[in-house]
């Protein structure tokens, strides 16, 4: 979310949180869409958070551009 607004400059920013894999125990799809102006850059950001959900996700975390415009982030994370 910090990431949205401060980089993104969004105004709205949305999280799902699901179930994501009925192999693996305690796993779970994280998905963040906002409104903001999409992804900076070509890579991933390497800040403390990004870090983090990375480590989280064992690096399966995927940044593009959502549908309609703004940012899509999605990992799938173990809790």
């Amino acid at each position: 979310m910090t990431n949205s607004v401060r980089h993104g400059l969004a105004t709205i920013v949305d999280i799902d949180l699901e179930d994501g894999s009925t192999d693996i125990p305690n796993r779970y799809r994280l998905r963040v869409t906002d409104n903001g102006v999409g992804p900076v850059g070509r890579r991933l950001p390497s800040g403390v958070g990004m870090r983090f959900l990375g480590e989280l996700s064992d690096g399966s975390v995927e940044l593009g551009f959502a549908p309609n415009g703004g940012a899509l982030l999605e990992a799938l994370i173990r809790c």
